[in-house]
């Protein structure tokens, strides 16, 4: 609990865990679903990204955000929408900025994978984030990837580190680019690794198509 001039209030803590959602896939949802049954954090949030921070082509962020929300529902969690309803890039850095502006009374925390702590310091002002934001690493592929950043994450005040080892680890290295691939070979397969109402949306859509490449 903190005090303000204001009177007594509680901080409520936030992991905000991004992605492409290009499309959401079954290693999102563990991800979800572990923050949420933490006990670390009152809310988590899912925010869809408005663009690729690397430029990699995406479907249409309408189609991103809703099934970010229909993730959401299935693991009982919040979207947040804040990216793609400025319809612009915005760097994780801004965004936390412009979040807290709006949201006094949260802390938030950021999500990411292993693979994105290795190229950390590619990030907007990420001597800014990783000062001043607890961060959150899910691991997968072992060790390796943690290795590979060692030097970047002795730059981060706060951090803790997550494995979700009760499930299939081919989930967790599992990519959205393979889900695409199979989507549009129309693979069974990826029955197996997306949520139905997931894959129902994208082929009513006709999202991931051949037609599309």
């Amino acid at each position: 609990m903190t005090i303000s001039v204001w009177g007594w209030f509680t901080m409520r803590k936030v992991a905000l865990y991004g992605s492409a959602c290009n499309p959401p896939h079954l290693a999102h949802h563990a991800i979800l679903r572990d923050l949420n049954h933490s006990g670390e954090f009152d809310e988590v949030w899912f925010m869809p990204c408005y663009q690729h921070m690397f430029g990699k082509n995406m479907i249409d962020p309408e189609h991103r955000l809703a099934m970010a929300k229909l993730t959401a529902t299935a693991e009982e969690v919040l979207v947040c929408d804040h990216e793609i309803k400025k319809q612009q890039p915005v760097p994780t850095y801004t965004t936390l900025q412009e979040l807290e502006s709006n949201n006094e009374n949260y802390n938030f925390s950021i999500v990411i994978g292993a693979d994105n702590a290795v190229n950390f310091d590619h990030w907007y002002n990420w001597e800014l984030l990783a000062l001043n934001y607890h961060i959150v690493i899910y691991e997968r592929d072992g060790n390796r990837l943690l290795d590979a950043a060692s030097s970047i994450l002795q730059t981060m005040k706060s951090v803790s580190y997550r494995y979700l080892d009760y499930i299939d680890p081919e989930l967790i290295k599992l990519s959205s680019t393979r889900i695409r691939e199979w989507i549009a070979n129309n693979e069974p397969s990826v029955e197996s690794y997306v949520h139905p109402t997931i894959l129902q949306y994208i082929r009513e859509h006709n999202l991931y198509s051949k037609e599309d490449e």
